[in-house]
């Protein structure tokens, strides 16, 4: 069994680690363009003696926002572990967090959770709801298929656009006689020489996704708040909670 005194001297570098990731994980969402977005841009030239072809443009994201937040949470569940076995050390406070659905049926998460474990484990809740409130979704305004070839990643269908070039054309204005040559004119015309295909890539998740994930989280907050109303005294514990909650929040 651990000591107080190791939990401890741990805690700040958790806490510091855990606020790092916050701030990162909060900049990779409302950058997703960086991260979870990508396309790939490709250009056909009609005429195979055509030089002037711009190269194809490949951009995909760096990570999936699914792993994002497993990597955000696997932080989270170590914050949470060592501020509930430092907090238990100190308190005799517990309380079971009991979760009820929109019918009224209760399920028990947690068990004997100590009131201080409960303050703080709210508060940690809390922070995780803001930074998850800022989980990037697929863009609504385009329409998204799942990309078979990679898991949790989306595209659109590819859009076409013809490249033109601007060339010169002669036209006769007045056909040549016996007695003057024939009168002609340079005019501007748009010369189709390609088309672009364009198809957008993202590895965000759907509105649908992210709500049912924070009605989840939303629901815990309650369930740990009406916890600490119903605390008792009890021996301290070496319990960790951080896995039940990120499996809870994951499935």
């Amino acid at each position: 069994m651990g000591k107080l005194h190791e939990l401890l001297a741990v805690e700040s570098d958790v806490k510091g680690l855990q606020k790092k990731i916050n701030s990162e994980t909060e900049k990779a969402f409302e950058d997703k363009n960086k991260y979870f977005e990508g396309k790939v841009k490709t250009y056909v030239a009609f005429d195979s003696n055509d030089k002037d072809c711009p190269e194809t443009e490949k951009k995909f994201p760096v990570y999936t926002v699914k792993e994002k937040i497993a990597y955000h949470l696997d932080h989270f569940q170590k914050l949470v572990d060592v501020i509930h076995q430092q907090e238990t050390t100190n308190t005799l406070a517990k309380a079971d967090v009991i979760l009820v659905d929109e019918d009224g049926n209760e399920e028990t998460l947690l068990t004997n959770v100590p009131v201080v474990s409960l303050l703080n484990l709210e508060r940690e809740l809390g922070e995780l709801r803001r930074v998850m409130g800022k989980t990037p979704t697929l863009d609504p305004a385009m329409n998204w298929d799942k990309d078979s070839s990679t898991e949790n990643w989306f595209k659109t269908t590819p859009i076409s656009r013809t490249r033109k070039r601007n060339q010169k054309k002669a036209i006769v204005l007045y056909p040549a006689t016996d007695k003057h040559p024939a009168q002609t004119q340079l005019i501007d015309e748009d010369i189709p020489v390609g088309v672009f295909s364009e198809e957008f890539i993202s590895s965000c998740i759907t509105p649908t996704e992210k709500s049912s994930f924070l009605s989840k989280l939303d629901k815990l907050i309650v369930g740990v708040k009406k916890a600490r109303a119903r605390a008792n005294q009890a021996d301290a514990s070496t319990d960790k909670i951080g896995l039940k909650i990120t499996n809870f929040l994951k499935k």
